[in-house]
């Protein structure tokens, strides 16, 4: 599977769900793809879109705190993942 087709493939995931996850080996151009994938479907979506880049935290306990940093929500985390079920629906995440 090419680039284009990986991107293609994770923009229709985007269509059907709030949050899609790349995972896979460094350095092998997971955060392009997101970024190319966001460029195509934000002006089809009619919310907002959030790449959030998790390859610098060194912890896994530090996500909580890294994506809401990233979207510009500065309440303390354990506050962010009570209301994110609510706050966050209409909210689209392509995360890498």
């Amino acid at each position: 599977m090419g680039r284009t087709e990986i991107i293609a493939d994770i923009a229709r995931k985007l269509e059907d769900h709030r949050l899609v996850t790349a995972v896979c080996s460094g350095r092998i151009g997971k955060t392009t793809a997101a970024r190319a994938v966001v460029e195509q479907v934000l002006p089809h979506l009619e919310h907002s879109v959030s790449l959030v880049d998790l390859s610098p935290l060194k912890e896994a306990g530090r996500v909580s705190s890294a994506i809401p940093m990233a979207v510009g929500i500065t309440a303390h985390a354990a506050t962010w993942r009570r209301r994110s079920s609510n706050a966050c629906t209409d909210v689209r995440w392509c995360w890498c």
